[in-house]
């Protein structure tokens, strides 16, 4: 049985929230640390605008260097890092932290403007996850679903039983 035009999602389970173009849940994850990195303020608060009324703690820097700094006071389970930044760029922070043993592991996401698509491919082999702005919730969800641990399961599929051959038909019909 086919379903034509219907998208479905190798990236989430089913039974996530994220919908494409619908609402998104960041409390589907275990509360975590966020470090959003952006030397741009009303990016910085659009992405505490997207977290807001989630049970997620946030920390700001705005540029690689106080990217660091934090990072020495701050356990971070996660790290959004724009690539363009004055006084220390996205690139040589991600080597900066790839330097140190306590967050060879910590998960990086890159968030850029850029458009190259060569610039894209080198950024994902560099970085744990890749976001392009501007970007939705859902698109963020989905790179966030990639290195958060779930709070909520994903729901299961039950085994459904075979349609008897009458309905088979009507939804042979439909395709």
């Amino acid at each position: 049985l086919r379903f034509a035009n219907v998208p479905v999602s190798a990236r989430l389970a089913v039974g996530d929230h994220a919908e494409p173009g619908g609402a998104v849940d960041f409390n589907d994850f275990a509360p975590a640390s966020v470090l959003v990195v952006d030397d741009n303020e009303t990016n910085r608060d659009l992405m505490a605008g997207m977290f807001e009324k989630t049970h997620h703690r946030l920390h700001f820097a705005s540029n690689g260097q106080e990217a660091l700094e934090c990072l020495e006071t701050i356990k971070a389970d996660v790290v959004l890092l724009d690539i363009r930044m004055p006084v220390m760029d996205g690139r040589t922070a991600l080597a900066e932290i790839r330097k140190q043993p306590a967050l060879d592991l910590l998960p990086v996401i890159a968030v850029t403007a850029s458009s190259q698509a060569s610039e894209e491919t080198n950024l994902r082999k560099q970085f744990t996850g890749y976001v392009r702005k501007p970007f939705s919730r859902h698109t963020l969800y989905q790179e966030l679903a990639l290195v958060l641990p779930r709070v909520r399961p994903a729901a299961t599929l039950e085994p459904v039983a075979a349609p008897s051959p009458e309905r088979a038909a009507e939804w042979q019909a439909l395709v």
